[in-house]
């Protein structure tokens, strides 16, 4: 399940997208431009997983749902991967790109792949 997807809500916080995409979550944009964040020349969504976001990741675990880290942001999935690790869930990117030709936090980063 894909559990934070295009646009920052009660859950927490998803990756930017590249180019003119990236207005596709608003509100963490607007917000971004006054504090920007950037990982190296990308820049990167600083909003998290919520409490609320991580009540519902911990609820679908025990109901046997995989979560979908393809959309998060790194500050979400800073907080996700030991919720899925202490689980002993994998790690599951559905669909995405590496980021180093993507250009967007979108993309998996080499800290994630490893």
């Amino acid at each position: 399940m894909t559990l934070l997807h295009l646009t920052d809500d009660e859950l927490g916080g998803v990756a930017f997208l590249p180019g003119l995409k990236i207005l596709s979550s608003p509100f963490a944009w607007l917000t971004q431009l006054f504090h920007p964040r950037f990982q190296g020349d990308i820049r990167v969504n600083a909003h998290g997983l919520s409490e609320e976001g991580a009540t519902l990741t911990r609820k679908l675990i025990a109901r046997g749902v995989w979560i979908d880290l393809a959309h998060a942001s790194d500050a979400s999935q800073k907080k996700l991967i030991p919720v899925l690790a202490e689980a002993g869930q994998p790690l599951l990117y559905s669909h995405t790109a590496l980021r180093k030709y993507l250009g967007a936090e979108r993309g998996i980063s080499d800290s994630q792949l490893a």
